[in-house]
């Protein structure tokens, strides 16, 4: 008996059409763009995933002809929560892949050059376009990586970016994540200024009293 986590033939034949067209503006009904970074997409496939995206969509198609190409432009919507977005606009194309492919590399280094940040920000925008799916996939990645990259000043900066944050259910998962393995090696990136690093200064010039 075949196992059902596996896909069919004709599963797997969808799944690459649409990989496939994410690299492709043929047939695409609207443009997102972001700081001078574009994707033209299918609402279709985008919409279905983003509630953030369909309500844009929705808002703009009472304006205009449907059968004209859209345009969407998200960098006002993310310039607030994100004082860097301009730099960072790059990496959420890993937002646009997911879309057509349902996952991402977290390899595209550029950011910070380290999968951890590159992972939050996903993450984040996960959060923002309502793409639970996403995010959710982006909190396991983040977590992966940072059992790996613990000592890095990327982990220590993605640390202090999420406990500014205002705590919510959309960042708990990557705030214990970030407890866990600060507590598991405690006794470089809490106790020993040296070897502890951004880390160390982060959490000391943030919480004096820590020992």
């Amino acid at each position: 008996m075949a196992n059902t986590n596996e896909l069919t033939d004709a599963q797997v034949a969808l799944l690459e059409t649409l990989k496939q067209s994410f690299n492709t503006a043929k047939y695409t009904d609207l443009t997102i763009k972001c700081y001078g970074t574009v994707w033209r997409v299918h609402k279709v496939i985008v919409c279905p995933q983003s509630s953030y995206l369909a309500t844009l969509c929705d808002g703009v198609a009472s304006q205009v002809c449907p059968l004209r190409l859209q345009h969407v432009d998200i960098a006002d919507s993310i310039a607030g929560r994100h004082h860097h977005a301009r730099r960072e606009s790059k990496s959420y194309r890993g937002d646009a892949r997911y879309l057509y492919s349902f996952d991402y590399s977290d390899a595209l280094f550029g950011v910070n050059d380290n999968p951890v940040m590159l992972n939050l920000l996903i993450h984040e925008l996960a959060v923002k376009f309502a793409i639970p799916k996403l995010a959710n996939l982006a909190a396991k990645k983040f977590r992966s990586r940072a059992k790996v990259w613990w000592k890095t000043a990327a982990f220590a900066e993605a640390a202090l970016r999420i406990f500014s944050a205002d705590p919510d259910k959309s960042n708990a998962t990557l705030r214990v994540t970030v407890v866990e393995v600060a507590t598991s090696h405690g006794e470089v990136l809490l106790i020993d200024k040296e070897k502890g690093g951004r880390f160390y200064e982060v959490v000391h010039s943030t919480h004096p009293g820590v020992e």
